[in-house]
């Protein structure tokens, strides 16, 4: 049978603390600037164009951008924080289902058909996030009005509602109100309600909610 022999005494006499700094020493390396970041923004929303995916991490990056940077608009702001609706013979009523599942923080979806006296009808697709003051699940129907044109029922806007239990009944009723993302100040949009069913700690919750509505025309 062979034998090998290993020499362990050079292991032994190895400085240890030598190799160890150039293991663990690198490149420095330091979080991404505003540069940087608005480099990253910039072509994210290009490559939208082209992939699904990259429209979908653009979606949910301008919905957690807006759902921080709305709260802290309030806070120090100079000038009035809100603007009445626009003048304007139009409107647009929604109506559709919505889901939402929340632990504090939380994911919300609708989807349904809008008419406007414009006029315009088509369907519409929501997505959005925020805070509840819940945890749990819920779905339901829900119809919202806004005043003005379609173009005013899309997009980016945020809401501030209330979720309350029926008791008794198993079901629930929300109320919201609706503003413009872009601001402030944040004009006032319309409302939303609505009646559900779901499983929560509570029986009632605040929300803070943004969301992005996609439509899709039908008629003019």
């Amino acid at each position: 049978m062979d034998r090998i022999r290993v020499d362990c005494s050079r292991i032994i006499r190895l400085d240890v603390e030598r190799y160890k700094q150039r293991v663990t020493g690198g490149p420095p390396h330091s979080p991404a600037g505003p540069a940087t970041a608005g480099a990253l923004t910039t072509a994210l929303s290009a490559a939208s164009y082209v992939s699904s995916t990259a429209a979908l991490l653009k979606e949910i990056t301008d919905l957690g951008s807006a759902a921080g940077r709305i709260p802290l608009s309030f806070l120090g702001g100079s000038g009035p924080m809100f603007a009445p609706p626009a003048r304007t013979p139009f409107v647009t009523v929604g109506a559709g289902s919505s889901a939402s599942i929340f632990a504090v923080i939380g994911v919300a979806f609708g989807s349904g058909v809008y008419g406007s006296n414009t006029p315009e009808i088509g369907l519409y697709s929501s997505a959005g996030g925020g805070y509840w003051t819940n945890y749990g699940v819920s779905g339901g129907i829900q119809l919202t009005y806004v005043i003005g044109p379609p173009s005013a029922f899309g997009g980016m806007s945020w809401s501030v509602g209330v979720d309350c239990d029926i008791p008794g009944v198993g079901l629930g009723v929300s109320a919201a109100v609706i503003f413009s993302a872009s601001g402030p100040p944040y004009q006032f949009l319309g409302w939303a309600v609505g009646v559900g069913a779901g499983v929560s700690v509570l029986p009632v919750d605040f929300t803070f909610q943004v969301s992005n509505t996609k439509l899709i025309p039908l008629a003019p």
